[in-house]
């Protein structure tokens, strides 16, 4: 059984949440590392639809479903954004 699309927002929640993850290294940890991101871009293939749900307009995008396409499927188009983590070395 296929998972129900989520809500854009909810996708771009998770992404946040994987930068944060990242970054929440302490500024010693990372000097011991030696490489610290200031930012990071994602350039991501989705599917994306806009649907009526409880009386709303929702946009919802996730990750393609599968790695072959047909003529049955969403077309496929992509998320680009940039998140800046605000750490300065």
């Amino acid at each position: 059984m296929i998972a129900p699309r989520r809500p854009l927002d909810d996708m771009l929640v998770e992404l946040m949440d994987g930068v944060r993850q990242s970054g929440s290294l302490r500024p010693t940890d990372l000097d011991q590392v030696g490489v610290a991101a200031s930012s990071v871009e994602f350039d991501l293939p989705v599917e994306t639809v806009i649907e009526h749900r409880d009386g709303d307009w929702v946009v919802l995008a996730d990750s393609p479903r599968t790695r072959m396409r047909s003529d049955f499927d969403v077309p496929v188009s992509r998320l680009v954004a940039t998140i800046v983590t605000g750490y300065v070395a």
